[in-house]
């Protein structure tokens, strides 16, 4: 029995001088929220096409963020066959992002959003529309303007799947998109 009693105070004692857990984001783990209103330029069907989206979810540590993410398309696009108006292009879906070096003024991030969206063509025959699947990883730098605030500029790849709209096919809907943004974190 003393050594079941003697194991147990040596364990105790090696634990109680054990060092801090070790995490990814090497902090406590405080949970906090955040808003990341989004301006893209992007091309679809060859043509210029603007999409202004919103990021809200929690983020931990400033150094993991997940949530929600929400685009659509703020100008018209004309094609060959038809043409997209304002909001006939959507989509969203679920939002992971990692920052790097987060608490230094000059920072980047990757990550990406997955979901679904939908496209709307008017001025064809039959105005069709089609359901997409939407997957697109990005790579944002950004600048901590204040603790809560944060500046950036940012390059993704939109792969688009499921419009076999004549004028607005896949390849037409995914492409390379620049964008700028503004993320407000709960402080």
């Amino acid at each position: 029995m003393k050594k079941v009693i003697a194991g147990i105070v040596v364990m105790a004692a090696l634990a109680a001088g054990a060092d801090e857990i070790k995490t990814l984001s090497d902090d406590t783990g405080r949970w906090m929220g955040s808003i990341k209103p989004e301006f893209k330029i992007t091309k679809i069907a060859d043509e210029t096409a603007e999409l202004f989206g919103l990021q809200v979810g929690p983020s931990m540590n400033r150094g993991l963020y997940l949530g929600l993410g929400a685009y659509g398309l703020v100008n018209d696009v004309d094609a060959d066959e038809g043409k997209l108006d304002a909001f006939d292009l959507w989509y969203g879906g679920f939002v992971v992002e990692y920052s790097i070096l987060a608490k230094e003024v000059l920072h980047g991030s990757a990550g990406f959003l997955i979901g679904g969206g939908a496209v709307n063509v008017s001025g064809t025959a039959d105005d069709d529309s089609a359901s997409l699947f939407v997957f697109e990883p990005g790579i944002n730098l950004m600048v901590n303007v204040t603790k809560g605030i944060e500046l950036g500029v940012g390059a993704s790849y939109r792969y688009m799947n499921g419009s076999d709209i004549p004028g607005f096919e896949d390849s037409d809907l995914s492409g390379p998109a620049a964008s700028i943004f503004v993320r407000w974190n709960e402080e």
